[in-house]
């Protein structure tokens, strides 16, 4: 039989995510989601996608804004055009030819465009 600590620090952590979770919050009102945005805006990749995976409960592509960032970063990707998300370092000089310093063109997405892409999930599209 296992008893449960009423004052368990662990378990009101579980009871404060859960309660965030499931509170009805307009989605213009909602700090994280707007502090998605903020980073993709200003491309900090690593911490829009470490915050959009401790969200994933919330849905975070389906608040509208969001979803448009996201899309509008893979959009610049899939065409080839500049986007300003930074990934860390060792995945970026990953995609960079060590003999002349230029990126590698071989046709192939970068990793952080299929990041895009799982982050979208079924919002990838919109009309």
């Amino acid at each position: 039989e296992t008893s449960q600590n009423p004052g368990d620090p662990q378990d009101e952590k579980e009871d404060h995510e859960a309660i965030a979770i499931t509170e009805e919050q307009p989605t213009e009102e909602n700090q994280k989601l707007n502090l998605v945005l903020g980073f993709l805006e200003i491309g900090a990749w690593s911490h829009a996608s470490t915050l959009l995976h401790r969200l994933a409960p919330l849905e975070p592509a389906g608040f509208a804004p969001v979803g448009d960032a996201l899309r509008m970063h893979l959009l610049r990707i899939v065409t080839g055009e500049e986007t300003n998300l930074k990934m860390d370092s060792k995945k970026a000089a990953a995609d960079v030819d060590m003999e002349d310093g230029e990126a590698k063109d071989d046709g192939v997405l970068p990793p952080i465009a299929f990041e895009l892409m799982r982050a979208l999930g079924v919002w990838i599209y919109k009309d």
